[in-house]
């Protein structure tokens, strides 16, 4: 999504350094589900809704435990990238649902599931001559003297940029994290993770070497599950 972003907004080239052999990461497995408000689609539906009323619950399904700025974008601007994935073509089922306790429906459901978007993401960036590296897992971010990110290495492989967006998805096939920044769910004994194997968080790692800032510390989302059987949720 950065990737293509940039390329629509004119950056001359644009290139996506991919650790693992294949683009996509636990997105592609997942059924795709967006939650935004305020959509076409939720209109067509008969639907009234938009980002403040989305954002208010957000804060209340979270007890206010979190970042409030980061919290209020994403509410104000997922519907927005919703219907920017529909421009380009994406096709969702008519029927929104619900993703948890919120008033009215607001979860989108490509059809296709999750490798749907991937598919079509990747087909954008092709078609807008966005560069592709499979299988370059960057281990540094490289700095000019005023200490500014002005690219990226893989082991003696440098590139420079003039811009770096670090997007790698979550930490959760990292029990070593896991237990350092969501310790709740390590201590209970009991997680496991089910995912694309390269969500290993080289985020958190990357961030360290720039001093950037980091949020949410144990803080997350987790399901209650049964500990004879290693299924995605129990009923």
């Amino acid at each position: 999504s950065a990737a293509l972003a940039a390329a629509q907004a004119g950056a001359a080239r644009v290139l996506v350094a991919e650790a693992e052999g294949v683009v996509g990461g636990s997105s592609r497995l997942s059924g795709g589900l967006m939650m935004g408000a305020g959509t076409r689609y939720q209109r067509a539906a008969g639907i009234e809704d938009n980002g403040d009323r989305l954002f208010r619950d957000y804060l209340q399904l979270n007890r206010w435990n979190l970042e409030v700025a980061a919290a209020r974008r994403l509410a104000r601007e997922a519907g927005d990238a919703v219907e920017w994935l529909g421009d380009m073509g994406l096709e969702f089922h008519p029927d929104l649902v619900y993703g948890g306790d919120e008033p009215v429906p607001r979860v989108h459901v490509p059809i296709g599931r999750g490798q749907a978007v991937v598919d079509l993401l990747a087909a954008r960036c092709r078609d807008a001559g966005v560069d592709i590296a499979l299988g370059r897992r960057v281990d540094r971010l490289l700095t000019n003297g005023d200490g500014a990110v002005c690219g990226v290495a893989v082991g003696d492989d440098e590139i420079t940029a003039h811009a770096v967006v670090v997007a790698s998805g979550g930490f959760g096939n990292a029990p070593e994290l896991l237990a350092r920044h969501f310790p709740a769910a390590a201590d209970t004994g009991w997680a496991w993770y089910i995912g694309a194997d390269g969500a290993r968080g080289d985020h958190l790692a990357l961030a360290g070497q720039v001093d950037a800032q980091l949020v949410g510390h144990d803080r997350g989302l987790r399901l209650l599950h049964a500990n004879f059987d290693r299924i995605y949720e129990a009923y």
